[in-house]
Formats: C-alpha cells, structure tokens, sequence
C-alpha cells in the first residue's frame, strides 16, 4: 500500500533549491561574500552602511556634522530597504514552503 505524498520530494526539493538561493540573496543584502581577502566597500551591503554611519558620529567629539547626518540617513534607508525584503521573504516564500512542510506526511519504515 502506497501513500502519495501531497507535496512530493522532489518538489519538497526545488521548493528548499529556491529557498536557499533567496536566502543567499538575502544574505547578500546584510554582508558580502566569504573567503573575500582585503577591505571591502560594498554601498549595498548593509553592514558597510552601518559601520560608515558609526564611523562618523564616533569620529567626532561634538554634534555630529553635516557628513555624519548623510551617512545616517543612508544607513536609514538601506535598512529600510532590507527589512523590506526579510519581511517580504518571511510572508511569500517562507509561509509557503511552511504550508508544503507541513502537509509532507514521512514514511518512516517500508511497506
């Protein structure tokens, strides 16, 4: 007696092949890749944004000046940005592979 699976394993597969690359674009949007040698300087990573914000209120010792208001707004916005796209990944993608998990029924011994 066979039980057919609702989602099958293969498109269980794709769906996590999809979710993978998604989530390394996601990752992307946060700090860029590994295994990269030197200082790099990436304005849509957001961890660039953020440490050049910090560097310059922390370079200054009295109100922070003109350049440092602009770097906070940019870092601002790029998290606006990326939190978008988590909160967009979190809703679409990851609710329905959700809903494909749930639904797999596993088969533990065979018949």
């Amino acid at each position: 007696m066979k039980i057919k699976l609702i989602p099958s394993k293969k498109t269980l597969k794709k769906c996590i092949k999809k979710l993978n690359a998604t989530l390394d674009s996601l990752t992307t949007l946060f700090i860029g890749p590994e295994n990269v040698k030197g200082i790099q300087r990436n304005p849509d990573e957001l961890n660039s944004v953020l440490y050049d914000a910090r560097n310059y209120i922390e370079s200054s010792w009295t109100k922070p000046q003109q350049n440092a208001m602009v770097a906070l707004e940019k870092a601002k916005i790029r998290t606006n940005i990326v939190v978008k796209a988590v909160y967009d990944f979190m809703n679409v993608p990851w609710s329905a592979y959700q809903a494909k998990a749930k639904n797999l029924e596993v088969k533990i011994f065979k018949e």
